[in-house]
């Protein structure tokens, strides 16, 4: 965790203090997280993550949940049978994307057609 975490303040060039600032967590629990005292929550897991592929560390990895699109077809599949809130939380946030988008899409056809 420790290079892990080197490399995005590294990226980022920002200093510890920002970067638990990034994380959303106190200097203290960066320095715990860095000399492996403690592991990250899967939420703090998921931001660090989230960071890594905003500043180009890591390729975006697939989501449990898959959105299939063909023309005119959208639907959503979940591959597992349990379910966690913040998973559902980062799966909503990733629907509510996914749909502005198919809103600017619609917008953009609608104002090439009236035009």
């Amino acid at each position: 965790m420790e290079v892990r975490l080197n490399r995005l303040r590294e990226a980022r060039t920002e200093g510890w203090k920002e970067l638990a600032e990034s994380l959303e967590i106190t200097v203290t629990m960066l320095h715990y997280l860095r000399t492996g005292e403690r592991q990250p929550s899967p939420k703090l897991m998921r931001r660090i993550m989230e960071l890594e592929r905003e500043n180009g560390l890591t390729q975006p990895v697939p989501s449990p949940m898959m959105v299939r699109e063909t023309p005119g077809v959208y639907s959503v599949t979940r591959s597992t049978k349990h379910l966690n809130i913040v998973d559902l939380k980062h799966d909503l946030e990733q629907i509510e994307s996914l749909a502005r988008a198919l809103r600017a899409k619609i917008e953009e056809v609608e104002s090439a057609n009236d035009g």
